[in-house]
């Protein structure tokens, strides 16, 4: 017993590498695929190649799929495994049944041209696995959200700039560590001359005004409200009034 035991779980352990490696061999071959139309020059110009490369939409692995072919369907990480008398689908004969990837759920077809009914069995069984992961995440997550919600909405902000529930218990001293409200911060561009040493307080006030005033303060996308000037000018005679103190004692800063 013990001899039949030791060689029944070399074989299962003989065929979980195989299929192991077989399962890696055809992910591969679809990922080159993928590969291979970039490469293609006449694929230059197709809209999905374009959404693919700027990223906004698609991956190597759906332009394979729409125009190659559809590749190995898999459950779990594993190919489509043979169930009563050793055949995945009962459209195939019992006595044909060999290793013929077609028959293990390797689909040759792409979709631009279109799905047999074996091919359709296939990737329906494929399919349905992540459709059943995709309502079981979403209502997780949905679920997770509405509690965080429902557990934030009576936080408010105090005239004190303190962050309190609507009982009075503190939750933040102050909003945000700073009191500054991030719908009207404003961001600043081409602050190349701010990381310098500043010697003279006037030389650095006449000649660094054009990096957030002169330059980019009138065409920013960051104003996009009246709200948010009078904000960075107040942010700007912070800025003079600590450069001033520091040049009265005569110390060089790094602002």
């Amino acid at each position: 017993n013990s001899f039949i035991k030791q060689n029944s779980k070399q074989k299962k352990k003989k065929e979980k590498q195989s299929e192991s490696s077989i399962q890696k061999i055809f992910c591969f071959l679809r990922e080159d695929f993928g590969k291979s139309l970039f490469v293609f020059n006449k694929f230059s110009e197709n809209s999905g190649k374009i959404m693919t490369s700027a990223g906004s939409k698609g991956s190597k692995n759906n332009l394979s799929q729409m125009s190659l072919c559809l590749g190995q369907q898999s459950i779990g990480g594993e190919r489509i495994k043979k169930g009563f008398l050793k055949r995945i689908l009962p459209h195939f004969y019992y006595s044909k049944m060999g290793c013929n990837p077609s028959q293990n759920g390797f689909i040759q077809r792409s979709f631009l041209q279109g799905l047999n009914s074996v091919d359709f069995f296939f990737h329906s069984i494929a399919g349905r696995e992540g459709l059943v992961d995709t309502a079981i995440k979403t209502a997780e997550t949905g679920y997770l959200q509405r509690r965080l919600m429902k557990t934030l909405e009576d936080v408010v902000i105090f005239y004190d700039y303190s962050a309190r529930t609507s009982d009075g218990r503190l939750i933040q001293p102050k909003f945000g560590l700073d009191c500054i409200n991030p719908g009207k911060v404003s961001i600043l561009f081409g602050l190349n001359n701010s990381y310098r040493k500043v010697e003279n307080f006037h030389f650095w006030k006449k000649n660094n005004l054009n990096f957030s005033e002169r330059e980019t303060f009138l065409r920013s996308f960051s104003f996009g409200d009246m709200d948010s000037i009078p904000f960075f000018f107040k942010i700007r005679d912070l800025a003079y009034g600590l450069l001033n103190f520091k040049n009265q004692k005569k110390k060089n800063i790094f602002f």
